[in-house]
């Protein structure tokens, strides 16, 4: 990372700090999908389904990205949220019959992750621009 560089926030350095190499490799694979804005979203009618559908498509981007432990997909996932690289967004509802107050339909729901602006800045600034990811 060039410290002159304007969009090189002063955490940058201690974000590094606490990747992993197979993190690395993720953000380097999220860097080179054609999206401004990558993301993944579910929907589903099963209380916990949508998140680990979520989930499940994250492990996917892991082994894309060529990781060397796989199995640790999820605290990958969990380290980047918590770096504020991603953001989740999860959201239920319940509907009830207007008739009947007492009677409820399926449960539906929605996770998702997604880029934050922080994270793209990240990205610009951390990850080398190559012809696969420019």
């Amino acid at each position: 990372m060039d410290s002159s560089d304007s969009v090189a926030h002063p955490s940058f350095v201690t974000i590094i700090q606490q990747l992993t190499s197979d993190e690395a490799k993720i953000l380097r694979y999220i860097a080179q999908c054609h999206e401004d804005w990558p993301h993944i979203s579910e929907d589903s009618t099963g209380e916990g389904e949508a998140i680990e559908l979520v989930r499940l498509k994250f492990k996917s981007w892991c082994e894309q990205a060529g990781v060397t432990f796989l199995e640790r997909s999820d605290a990958y996932m969990d380290n980047l949220l918590r770096l504020r690289i991603f953001n989740q967004v999860m959201a239920g509802d319940t509907k009830f019959d207007p008739h009947d107050p007492d009677e409820a339909f399926p449960w539906s729901e929605y996770a998702s992750i997604e880029l934050t602006s922080f994270g793209r800045q990240f990205l610009d600034a951390c990850i080398e621009k190559t012809e696969s990811n420019k």
